[in-house]
């Protein structure tokens, strides 16, 4: 058997199947030690006028299991490289949550249990629940709880990345309208889903901009985030789980 197709196999047998609702089908997440790591490019405009381009890497791990207040959490360790200044930045993020909001939470950082943060060369410290939380809602919406109030989308895409390439032939995608301080600003959000890196996306793009009814500011927004490379050897950079 090719070797590709048995690890696809594999993969398929705990796939988180966004195309199924049925009533039995069994949400799983991989075994910890799983990492993929995201090219993340962001562009902004204002008024029509190019304001700049934001690159980071973006890599997350499964890093631990353990249960609390009677749930299965997991912790969760994302590693956020970008450069500022001509200098690489480096920020560290560990956190505790259910596996159940990360499976089907839309907002899987509202069930955060404890975490903890690293910047730079700075000490550890704990995240702050609360605002800091809010402020960072969207780190973890390629896990597969923002897409289940999804459209399927018949738009194929072939996805490259260090080990090959990811064909692809339909996607998911959702529309949202939140408000920002004193405006509302809409997201249309489009992802592709593979066996190969599920239960997370291979590539999406999210395109944000102000409402049309607020005629003082046009604002508008693209990320993408694609694939670069997945494994399974994952180990902690940050404090012995506790």
């Amino acid at each position: 058997m090719n070797v590709r197709v048995a690890i696809s196999l594999f993969l398929i047998t705990w796939v988180y199947d966004l195309n199924t609702n049925a009533e039995d089908q069994t949400a799983k997440l991989p075994d910890d030690g799983w990492w993929i790591r995201y090219s993340w490019n962001e562009k902004t405009e204002v008024n029509g006028v190019f304001r700049g381009e934001y690159t980071e890497k973006m890599t997350c791990s499964l890093v631990g299991t353990r249960t609390e207040d009677g749930e299965k959490c997991r912790w969760v360790e994302l590693n956020r490289v970008w450069s500022l200044e001509n200098k690489e930045r480096i920020s560290l993020y560990k956190i505790l949550i259910p596996e159940k909001d990360l499976l089907e939470s839309e907002k899987p950082l509202g069930g955060l249990k404890r975490g903890w943060f690293k910047n730079g060369d700075f000490d550890v410290r704990a995240i702050k629940l609360g605002q800091e939380i809010k402020s960072n809602s969207n780190l973890l919406r390629f896990f597969p709880g923002r897409w289940q109030k999804t459209e399927r989308l018949d738009k194929a895409r072939n996805v490259d990345y260090q080990k090959g390439r990811l064909s692809i032939s339909e996607a998911r995608t959702r529309t949202d309208k939140t408000a920002i301080t004193t405006r509302a600003q809409i997201e249309e959000s489009t992802a592709w889903f593979d066996p190969i890196t599920a239960p997370v996306f291979s590539f999406a793009c999210f395109r944000i901009k102000n409402d049309e009814n607020d005629d003082k500011l046009n604002f508008s927004k693209e990320i993408e985030m694609v694939i670069e490379d997945i494994g399974n050897e994952a180990q902690s950079k940050m404090p012995d789980n506790n």
